[in-house]
């Protein structure tokens, strides 16, 4: 049979050493350090003296919380100010729909349709500040557009999406009918089939008995340019075309009639019209002042001109 010792209590100072560090945990939590708020309450009216988490803000510290509140929001109504500027400016600028305008009556449609192929070929001009007139202008000259001379650089706004494009058109100084079709060429040489204003008072006569059909070459841009430089050219030695005749049997020269000149100039495409119409004013004074009335006048040879 056992005997059951009796437990004695521990002395007093052990006991108070034991409560010391079990109380020491919870008292370390409102311990006072240095640069540390002391705890407190965010009201007036403090409901305990030991809130664990409790904060005491001074006016100052609350001025800054403020602060950086206000800035906060500041800082996100002008991002989305800014992106809604980006966007209206985006809208105001953007090229969705070409309105054609300038001096054409007719043939809208199909300006419009050339632009827009363009702009989907260079997305990045789909706005006015960045569209490059002259690099479409190009474009539409190179893609069975050769009338439209250049494209003027101020655009105008037409509506949400929609800006105005205005066409500067070539302006004919011949005209030429081939196989019931009208040929255009300005006085640059630059020759087209879409003419926009009055009819050119200077048309080809073509004698020279070639079918043109089966015959590319009489025809040719080429050899409209040819003509409407000489028209060009004329112009600076105040002379005046009155008609231009193919003569029989060539495709390699022309006869030019000047108002108040009995006689017609020969001209050969193989040779610079600017110096041949030079050449022609010359001897067309030479003869006036002599009273010479010629049966033609020839200037195909550099530096001399004949006559019979």
């Amino acid at each position: 049979m056992g005997f059951r010792t009796k437990q004695t209590p521990p002395p007093a100072r052990r006991r108070v050493a034991k409560n010391k560090r079990e109380e020491q945990p919870q008292r370390t939590a409102y311990t006072y350090r240095r640069n540390r708020t002391l705890t407190g309450s965010l009201v007036s009216r403090v409901p305990s003296a030991g809130e664990p988490k409790a904060q005491l803000r001074s006016p100052r510290m609350h001025a800054h919380d403020l602060r950086r509140t206000r800035r906060r929001v500041a800082l996100s109504l002008g991002v989305v100010v800014g992106l809604l500027a980006a966007v209206w400016f985006a809208l105001d600028n953007v090229i969705a729909t070409p309105v054609v305008a300038g001096n054409l009556t007719s043939n809208h449609q199909l300006y419009q349709a050339k632009i827009n192929d363009y702009l989907t070929a260079h997305p990045l001009e789909r706005f006015r500040f960045t569209l490059n007139t002259s690099r479409l202008a190009a474009y539409l000259q190179t893609h069975d557009c050769p009338e439209v001379a250049a494209v003027l650089p101020a655009t105008q706004q037409a509506g949400l999406g929609r800006s105005t494009i205005t066409l500067a058109m070539r302006q004919a100084a011949v005209v030429w009918t081939v196989n019931r079709q009208q040929l255009f060429v300005d006085t640059e040489g630059h020759a087209f089939r879409r003419a926009y204003g009055p009819r050119p008072s200077i048309e080809v006569v073509d004698d020279s008995g070639i079918d043109t059909r089966n015959n590319q070459v009489v025809a040719s841009n080429q050899f409209l340019g040819f003509i409407g430089k000489v028209v060009g050219a004329v112009r600076h030695h105040q002379l005046t075309i009155q008609k231009i005749t193919l003569p029989a049997g060539t495709t390699r020269q022309i006869y030019v009639w000047f108002t108040g000149v009995e006689y017609p100039v020969k001209f050969s495409v193989d040779r610079s019209a600017g110096l041949q119409s030079e050449d022609a004013a010359r001897a067309i004074r030479y003869l006036a002042q002599h009273h010479i009335t010629p049966k033609y006048l020839d200037v195909r040879v550099s530096g001399r001109a004949a006559y019979r």
